[in-house]
């Protein structure tokens, strides 16, 4: 039976593939820090967990080699999905709350994972142990430093063990074709770490990397700590924040929003609170907001739906049975950050399927030169009708605040008083 860090044919073949779909999943997508994963020793790579699996189908297509990931224990229930899992070289990790009995199944897994890492094939696990949608971070789980200290006990003296911090930021946790960042921060030496606290005790050991490691990749992402004043805080970032520029200066700005906005007073962290209710209750989007011109806008905006309808018709007709079959999967799940990965995996079992079927359709049924341009149209219009759905949201959005001049007012009114006086 082959090793999951091993070369396998069909993965090899399938792998390219996969990556260009995931990177359609997103209208942009950037991968920053690549030359921080050494390749001198063994790299246990560390990101925040905030998307389900979408985050390892970010960190799987930034490089072209083979990496094997871990995930909770509890997908592998289903034999089928167990299998395809570890084709995918998915690995399972037992948690805590999956019970104290269970958690020593996880010895075959680090043995795995320890060996994987002895052959120069990277790890990729998710410290936090659980997804959560926020800007903000959980504890990390004392799992990925146990295994960095068990692979540098078995071979730290002849090859050094990293943990990679790494930061993953979206536009939106949960609309379809949003934008992704991948963020590879300084990696942290768990060889050197070790035997320069050789004098402290295990569990010194275990609090001082994962202290360090919460520390890294709180670096890399939009930074809020996560206590009773998340949510206004995050009204105002987003208020604050300037909106151009790649997806790591956006990133870099809200960062900059983020220090700004730690020292807003109750007062301000109130108001904040009572304009995104009013928003929510409007149904107005953020993107709505800000515009030197808003009636020329609105205007330009519609003119161009009106030219776009045509496209958005036919990529919503050629793809409907990609994201219809998506709707009926997600809308039952309770947890919308699922939704995501539910889409991807629709358009990713149902997308080779309607090349064929386009293919057919169009290259039978019309002249090469009308069937060409038809079929390329339709193997991008999965992604053009979610970008469509995104624009005539918007679009609807700034109908609604040019109705109410009240929320706009009190959006120029908050940012003011937050640029006066953070």
């Amino acid at each position: 039976m082959s090793k999951i860090y091993e070369k396998d044919r069909l993965y090899e073949i399938l792998h390219p593939i996969v990556n260009r779909l995931i990177k359609n999943s997103y209208s942009r997508y950037q991968v920053c820090g690549l030359e921080k994963l050494p390749e001198d020793g063994a790299v246990i790579i560390a990101p925040n967990h905030c998307n389900t699996l979408m985050d390892a189908l970010v960190v799987l297509c930034s490089r072209r080699e083979r990496t094997v990931f871990g995930a909770r224990a509890d997908i592998f229930n289903n034999k089928a999905v167990g299998k395809l899992m570890t084709f995918f070289k998915i690995l399972p990790m037992v948690r805590k709350r999956d019970g104290l009995r269970n958690v020593a199944k996880n010895r075959d897994s680090f043995d795995q994972v320890i060996e994987t890492l002895e052959n120069g094939v990277k790890f990729c696990v998710f410290c936090e142990g659980r997804h959560r949608p926020m800007h903000s971070l959980l504890p990390v789980n004392k799992g990925i430093i146990r295994i960095a200290l068990e692979a540098n006990g078995k071979f730290g003296d002849r090859k050094p063990v990293y943990i990679v911090p790494s930061g993953i930021e979206y536009g939106d946790y949960f609309r379809f074709k949003t934008t992704a960042l991948l963020r590879h921060g300084e990696p942290i030496n768990v060889s050197e770490y070790v035997r320069e606290h050789a004098g402290e005790n295990e569990a010194d050991i275990y609090r001082g990397l994962m202290t360090l490691l919460h520390q890294r990749i709180s670096e890399l992402i939009t930074y809020i700590p996560d206590d009773e004043k998340y949510a206004p805080r995050w009204t105002l970032t987003r208020i604050l924040a300037k909106r151009e520029g790649s997806l790591e200066q956006r990133l870099l700005n809200n960062r900059e929003a983020v220090d700004r906005i730690m020292g807003a007073d109750e007062g301000l962290l109130e108001r904040a609170s009572r304009f995104e209710g009013k928003r929510l209750r409007a149904k107005v989007s953020f993107k709505s907001f800000g515009h030197n011109h808003p009636g020329l806008r609105l205007i330009g905006r519609s003119i161009a739906a009106l030219l776009f309808l045509p496209v958005f018709l036919f990529a919503a007709i050629a793809s409907l049975p990609m994201w219809s079959i998506a709707l009926g999967v997600t809308s039952g799940m309770k947890d919308k950050a699922f939704r995501n990965t539910g889409r991807f995996g629709v358009y990713l079992v149902t997308f080779p399927i309607m090349v064929a079927v386009w293919a057919a359709l169009f290259f039978a049924l019309l002249k090469w030169f009308i069937a060409l341009p038809l079929f390329l149209l339709a193997c991008v219009s999965h992604g053009t009708y979610y970008c469509g759905i995104e624009f005539f949201r918007v679009l609807a959005s700034d109908f609604r605040l040019a109705f109410n001049r009240d929320l706009a007012s009190e959006y120029d009114s908050l940012k003011a008083e937050a640029d006066r006086t953070l």
